[in-house]
């Protein structure tokens, strides 16, 4: 008993000893770490300022270039980073204006027929005026028929016909029936859809034609449209009417079964309108 708290005591001293060692190795700033690794601990630690860091960096050569060399790669890698960035984005913008610019429609170059004859199925000759693309091919066609006058300064058609024919269309502004220069007599609305299917078989058998014909217009302008379109043309694709009559009878030419006196034959639908 007496050996066993003999070696007791004696480990216990031992074990003082080496503790009092080691703090007193600690206060003297003593350790085994090997020199030169200090700033790759306190990194992780977290403890050291940056200006702290830095110095322990410039203070040991072999750390400092490695620092240096980290530093130039990662400067060389966003380098060629951005060059890749900004390469594909030129590639980008490169794409979309080609892109944009093959899309863009040809600015055609234009011509004009003015006072073209249109025969109709019973002898009468509708005169129109065409504004065309310059160069030979075959266009689809819009057509206006109007009995304000082909020539009415208000409409700018000149204007109309230059836009659409350097776009790719033919544009087509017909006197009705016995207005214009348009030969027959003008009776209200009721001969618009045979003389329109029979204009729109005309035109879109011409040369300059690919066999698609549209109409577009306001008013009676409109109204012509719904006219036409009702005796089914075979070669009509769409219309345009804008604030077109609809309801006959109820509104033109007659309003609740009362004959509006100034719709008869020679009415110019310029000057009279029905009143609601």
């Amino acid at each position: 008993m007496k050996e066993t708290s003999f070696a007791i005591v004696l480990i216990s001293f031992i074990a003082f000893l080496g503790l009092l060692f080691g703090v007193i190795l600690l206060e003297g700033n003593e350790t085994s770490i090997t020199q030169g690794t200090e700033s790759i601990l306190n990194q992780f630690q977290g403890t050291k300022t940056q200006d702290e860091t830095q110095n322990s960096v410039d203070n040991n050569p072999e750390l400092k270039n490695n620092t240096t060399n980290s530093q130039d790669q990662a400067s060389t890698t966003q380098n060629a980073t951005n060059s890749s960035r900004s390469q594909n984005t030129w590639n980008a913008n490169n794409s979309t204006i080609l892109q944009n610019n093959s899309n863009k429609p040809v600015n055609y170059t234009v011509k004009t027929i003015f006072g073209q004859e249109t025969p109709l199925r019973d002898g009468v000759k509708l005169i129109s005026d065409i504004w065309l693309p310059k160069d030979d091919g075959k266009y689809p066609v819009i057509i206006i028929r109007t009995p304000y006058g082909r020539s009415a300064a208000y409409m700018n058609y000149a204007g109309m016909g230059e836009y659409f024919a350097r776009q790719g269309y033919v544009f087509m502004v017909q006197d009705v029936r016995g207005k214009g220069d348009s030969q027959g007599s003008f009776n209200f609305l009721f001969q618009e859809g045979p003389d329109g299917y029979d204009t729109i078989e005309w035109a879109a058998n011409q040369s300059w034609s690919n066999g698609k014909v549209g109409m577009m217009g306001f008013s009676y302008m409109g109204a012509n449209q719904w006219l036409a379109a009702r005796e089914k043309p075979p070669h009509l694709v769409c219309i345009s009417p804008t604030a077109a009559t609809g309801r006959y009878m109820e509104e033109i030419p007659s309003i609740g079964g009362g004959f509006l006196y100034g719709m008869g034959p020679t009415m110019d639908p310029g000057q009279q309108r029905p009143h609601h």
